[in-house]
């Protein structure tokens, strides 16, 4: 069940809702601020989110959010060259 703070990012769907979900961790990944991080890195654990980023290499996310994850999680998509590319693909312009 997804913690009350994040209920906002999910008006309209079941209160339920599982916080270990793909969807919904691809949603706060995109969305959350701090609180719902923390809860979602309280109930998945740094293990849990690189295999999440293994699983979905940051489908349904920004570009931008996506090279901040990958960066973070020190995940590299599986096309990526060596270099800084992720770095600069959070400022594109």
């Amino acid at each position: 069940m997804i913690p009350s703070s994040a209920r906002r990012w999910f008006f309209g769907y079941r209160a339920d809702l599982d916080l270990a979900d793909p969807w919904v961790v691809g949603r706060l990944l995109e969305e959350g601020d701090g609180r719902d991080l923390q809860a979602l890195l309280q109930r998945l654990g740094p293990n849990g989110l690189a295999g999440w980023w293994h699983d979905h290499r940051g489908r349904g996310l920004s570009r931008r959010s996506k090279a901040f994850w990958r960066l973070l999680l020190e995940a590299p998509e599986a096309d990526e060259t060596a270099g800084d590319a992720a770095g600069e693909e959070l400022w594109p312009l």
